[in-house]
């Protein structure tokens, strides 16, 4: 299950996120982490941030596939 939290954003800029652009989605190992304890990928994406939270959600709660060539 993904879960998202947008307290990082709204005490930097002061608002909620909305509208359209390049939203930087980052992945923790547990429910309870800090900030400063967020050491998962980074993973951005672009469009509205409805649109890219679901694209991040899709991206998160997909397995990595290994691709050996």
């Amino acid at each position: 299950m993904t879960k998202f939290t947008t307290r990082q954003f709204e005490r930097t800029h002061g608002r909620t996120p909305k509208g359209f652009g390049a939203w930087a989605f980052q992945a923790a190992t547990h429910e309870t982490a800090f900030e400063s304890e967020l050491t998962g990928e980074v993973q951005f994406f672009t469009g509205t941030f409805t649109e890219a939270r679901a694209e991040a959600r899709q991206a998160f709660n997909t397995p990595l596939v290994a691709v050996l060539g």
